[in-house]
Order: C-alpha cells, then structure tokens, then sequence
C-alpha cells in the first residue's frame, strides 16, 4: 500500500503513450484546516480558505477539462 510519504503517482497518456511519474506531496496540517473552520463556526474566526478562493480553484479545474476535450483550446475564467 501507499504511504503519504511515497508521493503522487501520475499516470498520462498522449499520442497514445503511457507516461508515468511520481511527484512529490508537499507537508500539510489537515488538523489545522479543519479547526479554522470549526473556529469560524463557533467563535466567528474569519476563513483562511475563503468560499471564492475555492470557487476559483473548482472554475480552474472545470475549465481545464472543458479546455483538454476542445483539444487544448485556451478558455477565460467566466467572471
């Protein structure tokens, strides 16, 4: 089995070639994220993930599936 240590696996294919490769996962302290949000629910502690910062990570990742089944076409951010 994985361990988080041994990084994220990457499998691709283009031109009908499988390419895989290992990248490396940065540190995070999940335990913090999840007691921000518990502070801002209880005691009013403004969000260090803000709902529009991950409005736009989701709009990035739509728009590139969007972009890679038009072939690559380069798309703007639709606000």
């Amino acid at each position: 089995t994985a361990e988080p240590n041994d990084g994220l696996r990457v499998v691709s294919f283009r031109d009908g070639q499988r390419t895989e490769s290992t990248q490396p996962c940065l540190a995070s302290d999940w335990d913090a994220f999840w007691r921000n949000v518990a502070d801002h629910l209880i005691l009013g502690e403004p969000l260090a993930v803000t709902p529009e910062s991950a409005r736009d990570v989701i709009a990035v990742l739509d728009l590139a599936a969007e972009s890679a089944r038009a072939g690559g076409a380069p798309l703007a951010l639709p606000y």
